[in-house]
């Protein structure tokens, strides 16, 4: 199979193996309009099916949870101060992005609200940092925003939440993508995006909504 998009004057057309005479619009995972394709470069940001590429795997669960987009969460329990995955194949000369996530306390959670921190930092030494944001979390699932700052030539860090121990958080509909401001979220599953892989278990790539 195969499917191809060209943009000329912000109008985009497609060509596949079923759609043979062009057509407006465009591919699925394309930049479409005059858009360039944006990537969301967390794996398994939604949880599905799994909590493949979520870590630490002995601290962790998926749930069932109405407040998550996908009905499904990663929660992690009140013994380990973090919840975090795994991003790269980040372009080394871009800087800037934005780590944006979902998160919330169980209803059943001792506690009503905590301050947690948004983090990230190079994958191994010298553990640079690429964001830190303190936010406070509450029983309603609320969607928090930091900013990435990298330095050039790094193109793999883990991500996530710390400063979490002695409760239990949940977490879903996590992006990391190399753009600015306070972006919807996107995945494989949303219109016009694809997985770059395996579905749920891939970065993800489409225009911006």
């Amino acid at each position: 199979t195969y499917c191809l998009t060209a943009t000329t004057s912000n109008k985009s057309y497609y060509i596949s193996n079923t759609t043979t005479s062009p057509t407006e619009g465009g591919c699925s995972g394309h930049g479409q309009g005059g858009v360039e394709a944006i990537t969301n470069y967390i794996r398994n940001p939604s949880v599905r099916t799994s909590v493949v590429q979520w870590l630490p795997v002995a601290n962790i669960s998926r749930v069932a949870d109405a407040q998550a987009a996908s009905g499904y969460a990663v929660e992690k329990d009140a013994s380990t101060y973090q919840v975090y995955t795994a991003v790269s194949g980040i372009p080394a000369n871009v800087q800037t992005g934005v780590f944006a996530i979902d998160a919330w306390l169980p209803a059943d959670e001792t506690v009503s609200s905590r301050a947690i921190r948004l983090w990230g930092e190079t994958a191994g030494p010298p553990y640079n940092g690429w964001a830190s944001q303190t936010v406070t979390v509450t029983k309603t699932k609320q969607r928090f925003y930091a900013v990435i700052t990298k330095p050039i030539g790094e193109t793999s860090a883990s991500i996530g939440i710390r400063d979490s121990s002695g409760i239990r958080l949940r977490v879903s509909a996590a992006f990391v993508g190399m753009v600015s401001g306070q972006p919807a979220y996107y995945d494989g599953n949303s219109p016009n995006w694809d997985w770059n892989g395996t579905p749920d278990n891939s970065t993800s790539s489409g225009p911006a909504l």
